[in-house]
């Protein structure tokens, strides 16, 4: 009933927008939003999309408008008319993420996300692809570690998530699982210079030289950086 009457007045506005100026009422609704005025901002993204329902923008900013009000209804909302209006799901997820870092309220992107796991859950594997990248930018070990689980077991030979395991492992202070992940990765790909890079700086960091060097030594074979160079010396 809701949703049916929301679509009658973005209906009956439409035709009041047509014969407005369009980009004055985005220059009006992102004033509003630079100011955090959501639900002033959150109207107007509506008005702009009962013009043109396949904005990516103004979904995104929608989006984001309601997070800041905790209006997941809304949010849900949104995300099932973008997705009707064939608004690709990815730009929406780099759309929304982008915002909500600029206004310094990056957990809005992580609900967002959150909530499109639960509202459509065919697009699972995505969104917690979507989540361990969030997840490693907030260096929050357990959820890497739930995430990149989740990933590594629906594609076991893929580096790049035991890598981003023993990180997660690394942060929650199981350093034991995380060298085990790390040598993991080397018995897939010998060459992978993140996991020799880890290794080789945790057995330095923990007093090992022989092994420092082993590591730190083959990192450089594949990338000589200075850095690793300067790792060495020390030794």
């Amino acid at each position: 009933m809701k949703r049916a009457l929301l679509l009658y007045l973005m209906s009956a506005v439409a035709v009041l927008l047509n014969a407005a100026d369009y980009h004055d009422v985005a220059r009006k609704a992102g004033k509003y939003f630079g100011e955090g005025e959501w639900a002033s901002a959150q109207a107007l993204y509506e008005l702009m999309l009962a013009e043109r329902p396949d904005s990516l923008d103004s979904y995104a900013h929608a989006i984001v408008a309601s997070a800041m009000m905790a209006d997941t209804l809304r949010m849900t909302d949104l995300l099932e008319r973008s997705s009707e209006h064939r608004v690709g799901i990815y730009p929406l997820f780099e759309r929304v993420r982008d915002i909500s870092f600029a206004i310094g309220h990056a957990p809005v992107y992580g609900s967002f996300l959150r909530l499109a796991a639960r509202e459509m859950p065919w697009l699972s594997r995505p969104v917690d692809a979507a989540l361990l990248e969030y997840y490693l930018f907030r260096n929050d070990g357990p959820m890497i570690v739930e995430y990149a689980g989740r990933m590594h077991r629906g594609l076991p030979q893929d580096t790049g998530y035991l890598v981003a395991l023993g990180r997660g492992y690394m942060l929650c202070g199981d350093f034991d699982m995380a060298v085990k992940q790390w040598l993991a990765v080397l018995d897939i790909d010998a060459c992978d210079y993140t996991a020799l890079l880890y290794l080789g700086n945790y057995y330095a960091d923990t007093g090992c030289a022989d092994k420092a060097v082993e590591y730190l030594g083959r990192a450089y074979s594949v990338r000589p950086t200075p850095y690793v160079r300067e790792r060495i010396s020390r030794f």
